[in-house]
């Protein structure tokens, strides 16, 4: 067992001192061999120069071996004090205490040689300004003798607290008081009136054990500008050469040190605490600024990469154009398509309809997309060919369905001069499910025009050849579906919520069923497929005739990227609103492949997006160091009393109370809010007031708001589950009371969190004026809701479809959000939002919006929709339509809850729109198992 616990201390990192003496003698070794004839304690940076590369090469050992012997940065440190700013007989003297006293009882620990007081020229705390003009600025700078003097005060100190029993080692408060000492005993000793070689060694002797600490006490505390050496109490001299102090009474002395000592501390204590005050204000006044700048350069990054790269490039590349005739539409094309064909190799043209989006097909839809493809395949009909999607929702007027659909198609193709070429295409099976409606096959027809024959380049085509795909296409997740709805309260904003016709537009969405018809259809059938273009001369040029969610232009740029030959994409439409849509859709996704460098829609452009603000813009907020500290001390970013500092006066009898108060005080200034503004709020007047009205009040709730044991519930007249786990709704009604009373009971012990609705709202309507306008008039009228905003500092949900569980969130968050993301002119519905002047660009306020209502042209006020759920039986209530049973009077008198509107982001209209309102707690409410708490 001892031979074994010997081999676990060898095994142990060695002491921070045990390496300094190591390095200590590798300076040497090193400067032996790389400045032969050079003192390399004669040159402090020649030895600086060699104790780093030995603490490199140290480390790097480490690294292979044991990482736990690795030197962290503090240990570092400590070995450049030990080094660079010790003399060695000081190290030997305290590696001689190492190597007899416990590890627990060592003084010399990281901590007390991080700090710099014990190091040759360190200088004490307690030297103030107007010290520094006297002799006791000389007197407490430590050098050589007073160095090694403290180790022997040290070490003595630590040998005689092990023989009285005492295990502790010395305290960082005690250690830096010995500092002072063994500098003003060095001081003395260093110019003494004695000649006597042996009385000298004995004063010596006294000093290290401590005998003249009360002395040294009291002059220091005095720190009188005539002290000298002489003063020092030294034997067998006349007492009248000693100060006068000397003569008082010990223990006077003694509380006037402490007294002077106490409102030292105190004045230290609250100057610390001004001085962080205003570097915290500073601090946050430069990270608002800083804040405010950086969005305001994200802000220009993306408007300059809209401007100078995806416009551009759209105009060449992806063109989206909506027309109100097919001549100007004709008009586009033909511009379009000479630019996009002047290439040097082969140039094919590819004529894409998907007929579900247009649902039903008219006749004259179909007329217009004859039309344009006639003229789209007249001028080169051996290079043209067209992709259309048979529409599965057949017309009415048709009672044989998709027969007759394609019946339509094939007569009026070959009327005008096309050869319709039926083919399948297969979806893949693994989403479908038993009581999905969706078919595996879907009909498409190949155009080819009659003159081109047998010349066709698209003649020995894989779709044309063999009539099917290469490969079974993907399906588009509903939660990607595109909703094109007009944006205004209440619409449509998941596909459960679609009619027939716009789910039919969804059906064949998307990037993947165009990219593998596309592949199909430029590949040969003859053995295994091969691309019809291998060369990047060679181009394709795509008119898309259904511009609607993106689908075909996202595949069209992709293959530009990955295939061997050149895409462009041209994309045009009778219907503006699909247009648009699409337009807004790419553009949106163009910018984030920008915005991202992800580049896997279009080539690395020469604008490139940063992120980060410009290095000569990010130094003018970088602000200054906090200095002068001489109780307090900063904790990375937070201000903080130290342990030693609080209980240093904490016990004491007389002074107890008072140095509570004030550690009381300090706390409280430094964890306020209004101390970190440090001279108001920075928040708009107005957003503060709006912002106030819609969180509860400060004060305690009244008794009935307050949680209590579900035994003191009556008359409960309905119980239902909540959406929050383990939590129940019981509706309380007495008789007589108008309203019911909503109460939450806790199954378990938890925390009523607020970042979920505790109840919603089921069947409701929206109106509009002047319906609306009549009803906020009938005082009849119990449950209105109406949407006005007067506040970027409102809460409300951003519905995200595939994600329910979003938490409530700030219109001011929602638009920096939106920003960050590319979309920089998002608006509410029924309301301006826009910045004050000079918000964005100065850090002397927040970077805010000002909302309004908007009014109608020739109102004076604004156009008011209004929100009411319809009236359910009591019986019927759930947490889904709990709203439906309560008047909007005890919702809104409530101190728990709050309403919080769900919104839908409207990407053609970059537009916020308003769906339900929700109810959620203001604050987290803590309760226990069986309690229960009121919350309307």
């Amino acid at each position: 067992m001892a031979l074994q616990s010997q081999m676990l201390q060898e095994r142990r990192p060695m002491t921070v001192v045990s390496l300094a003496i190591k390095f200590n003698a590798a300076c040497f070794e090193l400067g032996k061999l790389q400045h032969p004839g050079v003192d390399v304690d004669s040159s402090l940076q020649i030895k600086q120069q060699l104790l780093l590369a030995a603490m490199d090469e140290f480390d790097s050992h480490c690294t292979t071996l044991n990482r736990t012997y690795m030197l962290s940065s503090l240990q570092r440190d400590a070995v450049f004090h030990l080094v660079l700013h010790s003399s060695p007989t000081f190290l030997r003297s305290i590696q001689g205490l190492l190597d007899t006293v416990p590890e627990k009882t060592n003084p010399w620990k990281l901590k007390v040689l991080q700090t710099k007081r014990w190091i040759l020229g360190g200088q004490s705390s307690k030297v103030t300004v107007q010290d520094q003009l006297t002799v006791w600025a000389q007197v407490l700078q430590m050098n050589q003798v007073k160095q090694c003097l403290l180790a022997e005060i040290v070490n003595f100190e630590v040998r005689r607290a092990l023989r009285s029993g005492r295990s502790k080692s010395l305290t960082l408060e005690e250690f830096m008081e010995l500092c002072d000492y063994s500098c003003w005993v060095g001081h003395c000793l260093s110019n003494p009136p004695l000649d006597d070689p042996k009385m000298l060694a004995s004063v010596r002797s006294r000093c290290i054990e401590g005998e003249y600490l009360a002395q040294f006490r009291m002059q220091i505390a005095l720190k009188s500008p005539e002290w000298t050496a002489e003063q020092f109490p030294w034997p067998g001299m006349d007492p009248s050469t000693s100060t006068a102090v000397m003569n008082n009474d010990i223990e006077s002395l003694n509380e006037q040190q402490q007294e002077c000592q106490f409102k030292a501390d105190v004045l230290g204590l609250n100057t610390d605490c001004c001085r962080i005050c205003k570097h915290l204000s500073e601090v946050e006044s430069n990270t608002k600024a800083k804040q405010v700048a950086q969005a305001s350069w994200v802000r220009g990054q993306i408007h300059q990469g809209r401007v100078q790269v995806v416009e551009p490039f759209m105009q060449s590349n992806c063109m989206v154009k909506a027309g109100e005739t097919i001549a100007s539409l004709s008009h586009w094309w033909g511009k379009f398509s000479q630019n996009a064909a002047a290439v040097s190799g082969t140039c094919l043209k590819v004529f894409y309809c998907d007929c579900h989006k247009f649902a039903r097909m008219s006749d004259d839809a179909m007329n217009s997309m004859f039309e344009m493809l006639q003229q789209f395949a007249s001028s080169d009909p051996k290079s043209s060919a067209a992709i259309i999607l048979v529409t599965t929702v057949a017309s009415k007027k048709r009672l044989t369905g998709d027969r007759a659909e394609r019946a339509r198609l094939e007569m009026r193709a070959e009327n005008k001069g096309f050869v319709p070429v039926l083919t399948s295409l297969k979806m893949n099976e693994g989403p479908l499910h038993g009581n999905d409606s969706r078919q595996v096959c879907y009909d498409v027809y190949v155009l080819l025009p009659e003159a081109a024959g047998e010349d066709s380049l698209f003649a020995s085509s894989y779709l044309v050849r063999r009539r099917a795909t290469m490969r079974d296409a993907q399906w588009l997740p509903p939660s990607d579906y595109a909703l094109q709805t007009t944006p205004q309260p209440g619409a449509p904003t998941t596909a459960a919520n679609l009619s027939l016709e716009k789910r039919a537009m969804n059906l064949l969405a998307g990037q993947d069923v165009p990219a593998v018809l596309f592949d199909s259809l430029l590949h040969t059938s003859d053995g295994a497929p091969k691309p019809l273009l291998t060369k990047r001369s060679d181009v394709v040029i795509l008119l898309n005739w259904t511009p609607y969610e993106g689908g075909p232009e996202t595949a069209c740029l992709r293959a530009n990227l990955q295939g061997p030959s050149a895409w462009k994409c041209c994309s045009l439409t009778l219907d503006t609103e699909s247009g648009k849509m699409c337009e807004a859709r790419l553009a949106r996704s163009l910018l984030l492949d920008w915005k991202t460098g992800n580049h896997q829609l279009m080539p690395k452009p020469q604008l490139v997006f940063e992120a980060e603000l410009p290095q000569h813009e990010v130094e003018k907020f970088r602000g200054t160091e906090i200095s002068g500290l001489t109780i307090m001390k900063m904790n990375g970013a937070l201000p903080e009393i130290p342990a030693e500092v609080r209980r240093k006066w904490s016990s004491d009898p007389v002074y107890a109370t008072e140095w509570i108060a004030e550690l009381k005080k300090c706390d409280e200034l430094l964890t306020s809010p209004e101390a970190l503004r440090a001279g108001g709020s920075s928040e708009p007047a107005a957003a503060v007031a709006a912002a106030a009205d819609g969180v509860a009040g400060g004060g305690s709730l009244p008794d009935d708001w307050v949680p209590k044991p579900k035994e003191s519930l009556k008359n409960i007249t309905h119980t239902c589950t909540s959406d929050i786990e383990n939590l129940s709704l019981h509706i309380v009604q007495s008789e007589g009371d108008e309203n019911p009373t909503i109460y939450l009971e806790a199954n378990e012990d938890m925390t009523v969190p607020t970042n979920k609705p505790v109840f919603k709202v089921g069947a409701s309507d929206w109106f509009k004026p002047p319906k609306s306008t009549r009803l906020l008039a009938n005082e009849a009228e119990r449950s209105l809701y109406l949407f006005e905003v007067r506040s970027d500092l409102v809460k409300v949900v951003v519905e995200v479809p595939g994600n329910p569980n979003l938490e409530p969130a700030s219109i001011r968050d929602v638009l920096h959000e939106a920003e960050a993301s590319g979309v920089i002119d998002l608006s509410l519905w029924g309301h301006t939002c826009a910045r004050p002047g000079g918000a964005a660009m100065t850090g002397g306020e927040v970077d805010h919006f000002v909302i309004a209502p908007i009014a109608a042209d020739g109102e004076e006020s604004a156009v008011k929709w209004v929100f009411r759920p319809k009236p359910i039986e009591m019986q019927n209530a759930r947490a889904s339509n709990l709203l439906n049973v309560l008047p909007k009077k005890a919702i809104m008198d409530s101190p728990r809850v709050l309403v919080t509107w769900t919104i839908t982001i409207d990407e053609a209209q970059a537009m916020m729109v308003p769906k339900k309102p929700e109810i959620f707690l203001r604050e987290n409410v803590p309760l226990g198992k069986g309690q229960v708490v009121r919350v309307v």
